[in-house]
């Protein structure tokens, strides 16, 4: 799909982007751990934003791990 990225950040906003892959071992030990981040910092700061980007992945793998 294809998004703005100003459909999600506005200005004044801090963004982290994850690159992510569901066969990137490291990757997937940072999603949980990054998540919670965001989770306590967002209830804090509502101008921090994650945005996680899988790559090189078919949507169905995607879909797959997303639901575990």
């Amino acid at each position: 799909a294809n998004y703005k990225l100003n459909e999600f950040v506005k200005s004044g906003d801090q963004l982290i982007i994850h690159f992510w892959a569901t066969w990137c071992g490291p990757c997937l030990d940072e999603i949980p751990k990054l998540y919670k981040y965001s989770e306590a910092t967002y209830a804090t700061n509502k101008n921090i934003k994650v945005l996680y980007i899988a790559i090189n992945d078919k949507s169905e793998l995607i879909d797959q791990f997303l639901t575990k």
